[in-house]
């Protein structure tokens, strides 16, 4: 189910305060304007793929 914690697009981070933010980018445009906001382009086809969750996680904790 991808609004269950699937998603790399849809997941409660932990920032480098320490507080907790949600990142909502289902629709692909969102997803794409993130990962070029930050430059990780090549994350756009990678949203469905488990281990890019914790490279999200890596990249909102710095």
């Amino acid at each position: 189910m991808p609004l269950n914690g699937a998603l790399a697009c849809y997941q409660v981070y932990i920032a480098a305060d320490g507080e907790a933010m949600a990142l909502a980018a289902l629709e692909p445009a969102f997803w794409q304007a993130l990962c070029e906001a930050v430059g990780h382009s090549k994350w756009m086809p990678d949203v469905c793929h488990p281990t890019l969750i914790p490279k999200v996680a890596a990249l909102f904790r710095s």
